[in-house]
C-alpha cells in the first residue's frame, strides 16, 4: 500500500556550522542519521556528514512550529 499525500507542506530545514571546516550546512530531518542512542532508549543524537570535509556534525531534530 502506498502513502497518499492529502496536503503537502514544505519540509522544515535548519542550519548548522561544521566545527571542522566552518562551512554552514542546511539540512532536513530526512538527512539525519542516528549518531548514538542512550541505554534508556529515549535520548538520541543525530548527525550529518559535511559534504566539504567529510566530518560528522551533530544536529538537532527539527520540530514543526
Amino acid at each position: 500500500m502506498a502513502i497518499k499525500v492529502i496536503k503537502e507542506n514544505p519540509v522544515p530545514r535548519n542550519e548548522v556550522t561544521c566545527e571542522s571546516c566552518g562551512s554552514i550546512l542546511e539540512y532536513g530531518n530526512a538527512d539525519l542519521e542516528v549518531a548514538q542512542r542512550y541505554l534508556s532508549g529515549t535520548a538520541v543524537n543525530y548527525k550529518i556528514q559535511c559534504p566539504v570535509c567529510g566530518v560528522y556534525v551533530i544536529c538537532e531534530w527539527i520540530k514543526n512550529k
